[in-house]
């Protein structure tokens, strides 16, 4: 997740001027209430839902996506798509189900299981895209495990045969839309102006909705 968000980060660069510094970074840290009191300085929502975000869908659909890929990265794209069976003329929707791999590869434990999901939940949703003529391509830079033998050809299992860090967000950027469940995913898409569909929702604190 590292890797893709510095990917993200690149691309914010071509946009907006950003300066990278641990020392500054330090600073803040130490002295944010100090800092938080000048006027120019805000700090910007950044969390989807009813508290910052409420209507974070309703803007992405008015003003579309902010950022966008080099034709390089498309031509680069478009490779990672033939490798897996598309076409140049097909569409696709990715969906991803929350486990706990990541989590636990990363830090060690997982402190919110309770918004999990089963990928097999998925399958029927996925099977749906397939008869309507695109693929569903599942992503996740960790999971648990891989799909089931047997399924459609058209649903492929992205995130345990092809993944790479720039195919994570290429596929993200350039899905129909993205289906998933709890997870920070849906704010990649967001980005480019990808439409998201999101089910088995929980907050991330037991007990508090």
């Amino acid at each position: 997740m590292i890797a893709q968000a510095r990917k993200i980060f690149d691309m914010w660069r071509h946009l907006i001027p950003i300066y990278e510094s641990r020392i500054l970074t330090a600073l803040y840290m130490n002295c944010q209430d100090i800092v938080s009191e000048i006027p120019m300085f805000r700090v910007l929502p950044h969390e989807v839902g009813e508290r910052y975000l409420p209507n974070a869908h309703e803007l992405v659909t008015t003003c579309g996506g902010v950022l966008e890929f080099t034709p390089r990265e498309h031509e680069r794209g478009r490779d990672l798509l033939q490798e897996m069976g598309l076409g140049e003329d097909d569409w696709f929707v990715c969906f991803q189900a929350r486990d706990s791999s990541y989590h636990e590869k990363r830090i060690g434990s997982d402190y919110a299981r309770h918004r999990n999901t089963k990928i097999e939940s998925f399958l029927e949703a996925a099977q749906m895209i397939t008869d309507m003529g695109g693929f569903a391509i599942r992503i996740g830079s960790t999971v648990e495990k891989p799909l089931p033998d047997g399924l459609d050809p058209r649903i492929i299992d992205y995130a345990t045969k092809h993944r790479s860090d720039f195919g994570d967000v290429y596929l993200l950027g350039n899905c129909r839309f993205f289906l998933g469940s709890s997870t920070g995913t849906p704010l990649v898409p967001m980005l480019f102006g990808t439409p998201v569909a999101q089910t088995n929702l929980a907050s991330a604190v037991p007990g508090v909705c």
